[in-house]
């Protein structure tokens, strides 16, 4: 992992204040120096912290404990350690060890954004829960976390336009790619987990398909059917989303397809009135008239 080039004075790492909230847990990133790369060397003692501590392993070996277990260390290895848990990283006598380390801290929060899944959350929480040592052992998650990491110290250092925004997402993978090294198995009644649209959400998408077929005799009842409203709060809606009535959105739709279908000089303006839903040549021309302030044979020379 490369040191970044070109970045501006490293920040106070401990004031910066990184909360990610996923679901109804709100995650707490505390940092320190030690999330820039940073050579250890002689001995260092055993220590415990309240939070989980990655451990990102960039050079070096040596020997981590881990309460009463030793676990030796190699490049480009990854831990997580679990709060309260003591451990410290012991390089090798002729060796040192450069590492980078992040740690948080999560919790229930009180509100949740009512579209995430709640299953969701108690999954990462019941996962993280059970951490005390955790070695990932998967190359892809591995390289993963290392690259999160990188862009993270990067995004931090350089600060670039909506930098937060950026960090927290970030952050957000870093827990992902965590909690999945930790369960790599999915049971089967949560392989269907994303949300659904309430038929409230699909309102749009189902008045976009409807005007598709502008060249059926429609009517405003008829959609209102399809969105359970009445014709009354049919046309407040379109003029909340559309600014526009349910006739003022119908008419604009025909006439902006007969406008492309006019540049085709082979197509009767005839059958051009017909394919947009007008079997009276005279109320199209009227209306194309009123849209454009052509007629569809001069609009037709116009643009031929």
């Amino acid at each position: 992992m490369d040191e970044p080039t070109n970045l501006e004075s490293s920040p106070d790492w401990e004031q910066l204040n990184i909360k990610v909230r996923i679901g109804s847990l709100l995650f707490d990133f505390l940092l320190d120096s030690n999330f820039v790369p940073n050579k250890q060397t002689g001995k260092t003692e055993k220590h415990n912290h309240s939070a989980y501590e990655i451990q990102c392993i960039v050079s070096g070996s040596g020997v981590l404990y881990i309460q009463d277990t030793k676990i030796s260390i190699m490049p480009n290895s990854v831990y997580l350690i679990g709060p309260g848990i003591f451990h410290c990283a012991r390089a090798g006598k002729s060796d040192a060890i450069t590492m980078i380390t992040v740690r948080f801290t999560f919790k229930k929060h009180t509100s949740s954004d009512p579209w995430f899944l709640q299953r969701e959350s108690d999954q990462i929480a019941s996962i993280l829960s059970d951490v005390r040592c955790h070695l990932f052992p998967d190359d892809a998650g591995k390289q993963a976390i290392y690259r999160i990491m990188e862009q993270l110290r990067t995004e931090i250092l350089i600060q670039p336009f909506v930098v937060y925004t950026n960090v927290h997402s970030l952050f957000s993978q870093l827990i992902v790619e965590i909690v999945r090294s930790l369960r790599t198995s999915v049971s089967a009644d949560h392989a269907d987990a994303l949300p659904k649209k309430s038929l409230d959400e699909m309102r749009l998408y189902i008045i976009d398909h409807f005007f598709a077929e502008f060249e059926k005799k429609l009517t405003v009842h008829m959609l209102a059917a399809k969105l359970n409203l009445s014709a009354k709060q049919v046309n407040r809606h379109l003029q909340q989303h559309y600014h526009r009535t349910f006739k003022q959105k119908l008419i604009d739709t025909r006439i902006e397809v007969a406008k492309d279908l006019l540049r085709n000089p082979e197509l009767p303006i005839q059958a051009i009135a017909e394919k947009v839903g007008y079997e009276a040549m005279q109320n199209f021309c009227r209306l194309f008239r009123q849209r454009t302030g052509l007629t569809p044979s001069q609009f037709r020379e116009k643009f031929k």
